[in-house]
């Protein structure tokens, strides 16, 4: 069937439809401006109504100035420079602090803080911190925390004007992990650091881990072994990877380990260890002085590991009741983990 439409008649109706198509466009853009600024408005409101209190516990926060803005698709909310008042007297300053959310998901936040860090404590030594980059980010599933992430770029600690500790890069991330396989529900944890350089340190060191806490996810919440204290059931921990090098020592592990409420390890490891007389130089800083671990790995790893070529050699550790042992050899007791028990202040 022939058109009915005239080809005078076509131009006039596209020039309908685009006014129409402008319109529709206007009226979005109007309508997501008028609910940024809405958005922001309210933001604005809130934030400066909670500087004006101190905290619960009785912390006074102070940014100055305070900005809002981001549009047309952020929420950004900067402090010109922070600084806080503790309960105590001591007292935290640090430079330009945002924090930035999608007008369009608040479910993740980036957060980014210029430096210096100086801090004053009450009773304490003064301690400073510098840094070219310092970002984290949250993200929520519902009304709970499902991961965090923190990166830092060049990190300098200075404590009483000496410098104590550097990174060339330090990054940690933590999220809630679903079961898998043999593994129960908890929060994966990952750490990696590159360059750390400190005073008591021989050479620079590169750390890297991988964990999963057995909590169901707990750590996230606020709640669960690591916030309340772990009770008579001890906490597992699943290490993934766990690696260490500095200079020719190097060291890998992996296994499956539980912590009780005094933060003693149980569980076995397997460990793979290139130039064990360096990598006992290497442990010594972080050991007791009188600690006989980093000699007794040296030579538990010369007479029982097998040999993987390439000067590194495999050894099973098996820890009980935080005394670790490699065949018949002890290597005496582990450092205990920094937990509390359940119930205890």
């Amino acid at each position: 069937m022939p058109s009915s439409e005239t080809p005078l008649h076509r131009p006039a109706r596209m020039r309908r439809n685009f006014i129409l198509l402008v319109a529709a466009v206007a009226v979005l853009v109007v309508g997501w401006s008028i609910y940024w600024w809405v958005v922001t408005d309210r933001v604005e409101t809130m934030l400066r109504e909670a500087l004006v209190r101190p905290l619960p516990d009785g912390t006074v926060v102070v940014c100055d100035p305070l900005a809002v803005g981001g549009y047309p698709f952020r929420v950004e909310a900067r402090c010109g420079s922070t600084a806080a008042t503790l309960p105590d007297g001591g007292t935290l300053a640090a430079g330009a602090f945002t924090a930035v959310a999608l007008a369009y998901d608040w479910r993740k936040a980036i957060f980014e803080l210029d430096g210096p860090l100086s801090v004053r404590p009450a009773d304490g030594p003064a301690i400073d911190a510098t840094w070219t980059s310092a970002r984290a980010s949250g993200a929520r599933d519902g009304r709970l925390l499902d991961s965090a992430d923190i990166v830092l770029e060049a990190p300098v600690l200075t404590v009483a004007g000496r410098e104590a500790g550097r990174a060339g890069h330090l990054e940690a991330h933590v999220r809630r992990a679903p079961g898998d396989g043999d593994t129960p529900a908890g929060t994966d944890a990952a750490l990696s650091a590159t360059g750390l350089a400190s005073p008591m340190l021989p050479l620079p060191l590169d750390v890297s881990a991988v964990v999963r806490i057995g909590d169901e996810g707990a750590a996230l919440s606020g709640r669960g072994p690591l916030t309340e204290g772990i009770g008579d059931e001890p906490l597992p921990l699943f290490i993934r990877e766990l690696s260490l090098a500095s200079g020719a020592a190097k060291l890998r592990a992996a296994g499956d380990l539980t912590v009780d409420a005094e933060g003693r390890l149980d569980g076995v490891l397997d460990v793979t260890i290139a130039d064990p007389a360096a990598l006992a130089a290497t442990l010594r800083p972080f050991l007791p002085e009188d600690s006989q671990l980093p000699a007794a790995l040296a030579g538990a790893v010369a007479a029982f590991g097998r040999d993987d070529g390439d000067g590194q050699r495999t050894v099973t550790v098996t820890i009980r009741r935080g005394r670790g042992t490699i065949g018949l050899i002890p290597l005496g007791r582990l450092p205990r983990l920094p937990v509390r028990a359940l119930g205890s202040p």
